[in-house]
């Protein structure tokens, strides 16, 4: 009895860490937890990798790593996989944020949405999390975030919202949502994520509207694209998700 008197304070010192620990959500103690933004996004930005062939680049995100394969997923469009089908040099360049470069072969590609699983023979190390695919009943304004290469450049962040839902884009029904985050040249194949750590789909493109140069005489002599940033599009969560399981 002794001994707990002299030592009282410790004890109910210990006591309030332990009770600290048990109900810090009661007592409002902030907590960074697996679920928080920061960690979110730092898996994201582990994810995306910069794409090369020849002289064209985009980016993609890290879908599967192992000791025996890697699976990158990304966007070709179709005259770049047309190109890349009827060279000589089909062998794509992945370069990891971590520095490391990889040859890969395209695996999957699919002509209507043009969703793409490039594969790295032999594999290497990530420590990634499995994806989760956002489901379909996300809503507009809803935030989204993306990490990409735009122009080639090094990992690039943008925030914005879920801007439109449904747009169809190819008769075959490429179906895109709008993200007003803002997308450059080379941010294809980017990832969209919601702030819950899903994927929300892949960018595709940006938007653009064709400016035409006239003669003196009103004849169209030239034209010229310049992209509409704030409306990038992305192919939705709900097309990856039957590409990867097809």
């Amino acid at each position: 009895m002794n001994f707990i008197k002299k030592h009282l304070n410790f004890f109910v010192f210990l006591y309030f860490i332990l009770m600290v620990f048990i109900f810090r959500s009661e007592l409002l103690i902030p907590y960074v937890g697996i679920n928080s933004e920061e960690i979110i996004k730092e898996q994201a930005a582990k994810r995306t990798v910069f794409i090369q062939w020849e002289t064209a680049s985009w980016s993609g995100i890290i879908l599967s790593s192992g000791l025996l394969e890697t699976k990158i997923l990304t966007i070709i469009h179709e005259e770049s996989m047309e190109r890349i089908s009827n060279s000589n040099n089909n062998k794509i360049i992945i370069s990891f944020n971590d520095g490391n470069r990889y040859e890969a072969l395209v695996e999957k590609w699919s002509p209507c949405n043009e969703l793409s699983i490039l594969t790295i023979p032999g594999g290497t190390v990530s420590n990634l999390p499995d994806i989760i695919l956002e489901s379909d009943s996300s809503k507009i304004s809803k935030r989204l975030f993306s990490f990409g290469h735009p122009l080639g450049l090094n990992l690039h962040y943008t925030e914005g919202y879920l801007s439109s839902k449904g747009n169809m884009i190819k008769p075959c029904g490429m179906i895109t949502n709008g993200f007003s985050g803002g997308t450059i040249p080379g941010q294809t194949g980017s990832g969209v994520w919601n702030f819950q750590g899903e994927l929300s789909g892949l960018i595709i493109a940006t938007s653009a509207f064709r400016i035409n140069t006239l003669d003196k005489d009103g004849i169209v002599t030239g034209s010229s694209t310049i992209p509409i940033t704030f409306l990038g599009r992305y192919i939705t969560s709900r097309d990856v998700r039957s590409f990867i399981q097809d």
